[in-house]
């Protein structure tokens, strides 16, 4: 269990274990910045359960927290036992991984459009009688 303001994960460490909210609320954050808030059923740390990466942003409870925790000795474990279990928790995760990089390019091309692609704009001219439109 985790308190309020506890941090349970923090940006860059090691780690090889990811967890699953049960209970309570919890903030990512990478360098300083929000990036969304977890809630029951929600899940982190997956990158470090396979020995990928060190922590990508850092976790903290928002009020009381409540996780359940697999490490990486008894992910192998389980890998070795439970073949077939494994392989769903496996695809199960890269589903969510890729959903979360489909949005960030989502939004990231949203920003970029909104910055980059020049506006096109239309002019209508009137002299007299004559309308000319220019864009």
């Amino acid at each position: 269990m985790f308190a309020r303001g506890a941090v349970v994960v923090r940006e860059e460490e090691p780690g090889d274990d990811m967890y699953f909210v049960l209970e309570g609320d919890a903030e990512i954050a990478r360098r300083g910045l929000e990036l969304r808030v977890l809630g029951p059923s929600d899940h982190f740390g997956e990158l470090a359960l396979l020995g990928l990466l060190p922590r990508s942003a850092t976790v903290t409870a928002l009020r009381s927290l409540r996780l359940a925790r697999l490490d990486r000795p008894r992910y192998l474990q389980l890998s070795m036992e439970a073949p077939h279990t494994t392989l769903r928790l496996l695809e199960a995760l890269l589903a969510n991984v890729a959903a979360s990089l489909i949005a960030m390019t989502d939004r990231v091309g949203m920003l970029l459009g909104e910055r980059l692609i020049p506006r096109r704009a239309e002019v209508t001219v009137t002299l007299g009688d004559a309308k000319r439109t220019v864009t």
